[in-house]
């Protein structure tokens, strides 16, 4: 018979987008050597260590060259082979004799473990001619492993082997049934001083000083004999010595004498940062132990082959966990398919992939039947978990191949998890021979979201940060392809829709808190919501309230900060001691806060420990300024309210001494801050010189008439690193700094994908600056007979500086109506909301009617040029004595929601609350009134913070909802809703679907139904014959 060799050739692959091969296209390949007949060749296991040198391994069953290095086989041996970050061959070796590899992993030293299974003896060589031999008792098949260390160079360190044995009683036992023990390896990872194993294994296990004993059952037939059942064992080892070191996790089957098989199918691990996440898969009764520990767990068994395969994930660390997923009973044959293929911890969360026939165990709604026919042999699942309490936060299936059942089945190949998403290579097999059929490629996102990559039919994959290696086509002619994983994060798809009428549709929850006298009150205390719709509100405290189970105590006239969870649910809140205005919030995608505030000499910047825990102390510029408060902050505190950091601003006149200053107290406040990647952004307004450790922010000043020298006001947008150090100035607005007269009115900013917009009104030369530019433009002022022009900039700060200017029509007409509340960035478009009096600078013969009036603004966040302007021409009565003010600015799918009102001037009082929808193609309507001096939204969620005696939240959605944390169900319906559970007058089938109409949880003859570890989104409750549109 004609042999068809196996080449393997190695392709370097570049960055490309997303929907994309795995990798890239290629930029280089060459062919290296043959290997081995086509039907000996093995898919291999590779390995990439910190250093981008990839290790390839497989069948060696002919003679091959590496480089300089010539490879003979004997029997059917393995090589090992290293090539560098560009593909050229470093070192080659082998495994001589009946031997399989089956687990690689590299250190952060570069030296490269290998383990595996093999019979009779087996040499594990190096490249300097060195060989160790191990040996098994058995020469017919591989039931031995071994676990072998080279150093980066390809010397041999140590190896070891280990063997399971039949208990001695049990072998000598009449009739024993069972097979010749086996110990077989199916993951290994290095972290720190130690490797981690994971094995299955029939037979005692001993190696070294350790030792495992195999369980055993009665033959259930009643001849008084035994039968083998499966364990799985995680252990750590020296990394240097590969002696035992720490027994994991065991899990075996409970030893009880009882005559029904029962067993382990799959064990699997991953380690971070100290603790071990392990997987067991099984049935009937087990027990599983760890070094500290031991629990019995049971899975249902009839006796007559209808089995509960259920799942078991333990963390095992300084604290230790088990969490127990129940199954739907089957009687169908899963142990070759219920298998964990991947586990990795990224963040807070722990990221499972595997297969499973009948249910998935970790989502039981999750099936590869149709009713009690089956659909597939076995499909493919994605988990996440929670790190914390082993909850699954989502499970998905991948898209469902069709294979034919019991001809064809579902397998993965590796999984890779970089940057947010899982990426995967799967195959469908034939149960006969195992040979490839079809390949995919899924990815499912963070959030649980499936997509695909273009076909690669691997059948080996490795990845080690942002670089990653498979092997193509073993089956025939293989390839070896390395390179870089595409960085594009994964990101919902802006959407613009058309919403002409209200954009919060259903108003979900409200509360209130009552924190001080009406008389103390600010009106303009900042809100902020984090990507999840959790909410924290702000305002001043000036005596005792309760939340979230705590008093949260007063000193003078100060501030606090509450945070709701997005049902509305208290979560917790602190104060801030001192003369105290809070002017910004914002969260991080990390879900830490960020909080900005005014003060005036001492303030006291507390947690949620309050003044009996860690605080610190901020002194600021001193005197009887009043409300004024020239001195600012900026404190950062995690998720969970705990102070992280506190840095403290303060302003120094810095005006030229030769000429009389006029001017007040110099100031710095924030105004705005956001988050963006692993920045943040804050904009600074000053009247003085801000110095912020190692730059300074220097004010201009207003020289009204050549020998008075005033403040005016100056903008800046300063990024910090993450941990609030490395402070950099990005752009600034103010005066041209020849001491020419005129005035900053009103500024704001965003930022979107690393570019700072800026925009500020005002008249007389203006100034923006930047590192990579500057320009000045003119608006006029005539000082003396005081025909201003009010006119407009917005700049966009990037690799350039772009700015368009907006002229106006001077006018006599006081200013101080001019203001920016709201400003972002969607979709390619840039929002912009205000006020304006006399003339609007965007459309000059847009003419405020009253006082002043509300605008939202459109321009291409590109080229910036005009898109749109909405004004509500609104006539709010007499000039001198009402006035319009917006009070923020919502942003969903490009469609604006403007906050605003009425306000009597004189008694400063609202008359009205004004509430704009302006649709993306600029259709403005007046909104129901709804009072909001703040606001504050997210992708799915937005709220409304009004300020009297109380702080009044009212929170919305921006889909037409039921509120899944409140009483959600016409009290008609037969289902009632309470403490997470749907409840159902009789017993039903039940299922909740997702917006993608995919079953996420389900029940049978049920009288009710659990939200419990669904994530945040809209779902579909079908009851019976009831439907329930619902959020969580």
């Amino acid at each position: 018979m004609k042999k068809l060799l196996l080449t393997i050739a190695v392709a370097l692959l570049s960055v490309t987008a997303i929907n994309a091969q795995v990798l890239g296209t290629t930029e280089w390949n060459k062919t290296l050597f043959t290997v081995a007949a086509a039907e000996d060749a093995t898919s291999g296991e590779m390995a990439i260590d910190d250093n981008g040198n990839l290790f390839v391994s497989g069948a060696l069953t002919t003679t091959a060259t590496f480089g300089s290095t010539s490879l003979e086989p004997i029997g059917l041996a393995q090589y090992i082979v290293k090539y560098n970050a560009t593909g050229a061959e470093q070192w080659a070796t082998a495994i001589q004799g009946a031997a399989t590899i089956t687990a690689m992993d590299t250190d952060a030293e570069g030296n490269l473990y290998v383990a595996g299974q093999f019979a009779d003896e087996i040499l594990v060589c190096d490249v300097a001619g060195n060989q160790t031999s191990l040996v098994s008792s058995n020469s017919d098949s591989q039931t031995a492993a071994f676990i072998a260390k080279y150093s980066a160079t390809g010397t041999l360190i140590a190896a070891q082997a280990c063997e399971a044995t039949v208990d001695a009683t049990v072998n000598d036992s009449f009739m024993y049934l069972g097979y010749p023990a086996e110990i077989s390896i199916s993951n290994i990872q290095v972290e720190g001083d130690a490797l981690y194993v994971s094995f299955t294994y029939n037979g005692d296990v001993t190696l070294g000083g350790f030792s495992l004993d195999a369980k055993y059952v009665f033959n259930s037939m009643g001849f008084g004999d035994y039968l083998d059942t499966t364990s799985g064992a995680v252990i750590a080892l020296n990394n240097t010595t590969l002696a035992p070191s720490a027994l994991i996790v065991n899990a075996s089957v409970k030893e009880d004498n009882a005559s029904v098989y029962r067993g382990i199918n799959d064990i699997n691990f991953t380690v971070k940062d100290g603790n071990a996440y392990v997987s067991v898969v099984g049935f009937g009764d087990l027990t599983i132990q760890t070094a500290n520990s031991s629990q019995d767990v049971t899975f249902a068994m009839d006796g007559m082959g209808f089995n509960e395969y259920g799942m078991i994930i333990a963390k095992v660390g300084a604290i230790e966990a088990v969490k127990v997923y129940n199954n739907v009973s089957t009687s169908l044959s899963v142990t070759s398919y219920n298998k964990v293929e991947n586990m990795e911890v990224v963040g807070d969360n722990l990221y499972i992939t595997g297969t499973f026939r009948g249910y998935c165990p970790l989502d039981n709604t999750l099936s590869t039947l149709n009713g009690d026919t089956e659909k597939s042999t076995s499909d493919i699942y994605v988990a996440s978990l929670a790190t914390s309490t082993l909850s699954t936060n989502w499970v998905v299936a991948t898209p469902d191949k069709n294979d034919e059942v019991n001809q064809k089945y579902e397998t993965i190949v590796g999984t890779m998890i970089y940057p947010n998403e899982v990426r995967m290579v799967t195959a469908v097999k034939n149960v006969s021979g195992n040979a490839v059929v079809s390949t995919s490629n899924p990815l499912v996102s963070f959030t649980g979201e499936v997509s695909s990559l273009n076909t690669e039919q691997a059948t080996a994959l490795a990845y080690n940060g942002d670089k990653a290696a498979f092997i193509l086509n073993v089956a025939t002619l293989s390839a070896l392809y390395y390179g870089t994983i595409p960085v594009n994060e994964l990101v919902e798809e802006e959407t613009i829709e058309v919403i002409n009428g209200e954009i919060l549709k259903t108003n979900m929850w409200n509360s209130s808190i009552s924190a001080v006298q009406a008389t103390d009150a600010n009106p303009a205390s900042p809100a902020t919501m984090d990507a999840d719709g959790n909410i924290y509100v702000s305002g001043t405290q000036t005596q005792d309230f309760d939340f979230a189970g705590t008093t949260i105590g007063s000193l003078g006239v100060g501030a606090y900060v509450a945070k709701y969870d997005v049902a509305g649910k208290e979560k917790f809140a602190f104060a801030l001691y001192g003369s105290i205005a809070l002017t910004a919030m914002t969260t991080d995608a990390e879900g830490n806060l960020y909080v900005a505030g005014s003060f005036t000499d001492e303030a006291y910047i507390t947690d949620i420990e309050g003044q009996t825990g860690d605080y610190e102390t901020i002194t600021g510029a001193t005197g009887d300024w009043s409300m004024e408060r020239p001195s600012s902050f900026l404190a950062k505190y995690d998720a969970n309210g705990n102070l992280l950091s506190v840095n403290k601003f303060d302003a120094v006149a810095g005006y030229d001494a030769t000429a009389e200053y006029w001017g007040s107290m110099a100031s710095v406040s924030i105004a705005k801050i956001v988050c963006e990647g692993e920045k943040v952004y804050v904009q600074f307004d000053y009247t003085g010189d801000v110095t912020i450790a190692s730059i300074t922010l220097e004010a201009v000043y207003a020289d009204m008439f050549g020998w008075a020298l005033m403040e005016s006001l100056n903008t800046s947008v300063v990024s910090f690193d993450a941990d609030m150090t490395n402070p950099a100035e990005l752009a600034k607005v103010s005066l041209q700094s020849d001491g020419t007269a005129g005035l900053i009115e009103t500024s704001s900013f965003a930022v979107n994908d690393e570019e700072v917009y800026l925009s500020a009104v005002g008249y007389g030369n203006i100034t923006i600056s930047s590192a990579v530019g500057s320009e000045t433009v003119t608006f006029t002022f005539d000082q003396e007979g005081g025909n201003t022009e009010h006119g407009a900039l917005v700049a966009k700060v990037g690799t350039g500086l772009q700015v368009a200017k907006f002229n106006n029509n001077p006018t006599t007409t006081s200013a101080m109506y001019n203001e920016i509340v709201g400003m972002d960035v969607y979709a390619g478009t840039l929002y912009m909301a205000g006020t304006y009096n006399a003339n609007c600078a965007f459309k000059t013969d847009a003419v405020a009617i009253g006082a002043s009036e509300i605008y939202v603004l459109r321009l291409d966040a590109t080229s910036l040029e005009k898109v749109g302007l909405s004004v509500n021409a609104k006539d709010e009565g007499a000039t001198n004595t009402y006035y319009e003010v917006a009070t923020g600015m919502i942003l969903y799918k490009g469609n604006v929601y403007v906050t605003g009102a009425v306000i009597d001037m004189n008694a400063e009082t609202v008359t009205e609350n004004l509430n704009y929808n302006v649709s993306s193609e600029g259709n403005m309507s007046l909104g129901v009134a709804r009072p909001a001096m703040a606001t504050a939204y997210c992708d799915d969620y937005a709220a409304l913070v009004n300020f009297t005696e109380t702080t009044n939240v009212a929170y919305y959605s921006f889909e037409e909802l039921v509120g899944i944390e409140e009483s959600v169900v016409d009290g008609t319906s037969n289902i009632t809703y309470a403490n997470g559970m749907y409840i159902f007058a009789e017993a039903v089938d039940a299922q909740i679907y997702d917006v993608q109409g995919r079953c996420v949880k389900a029940v049978k003859a049920a009288t009710e139904i659990a939200t419990e570890g669904l994530n945040k989104g809209v779902y579909i409750l079908k009851a019976g014959s009831e439907v329930v549109k619902f959020v969580k």
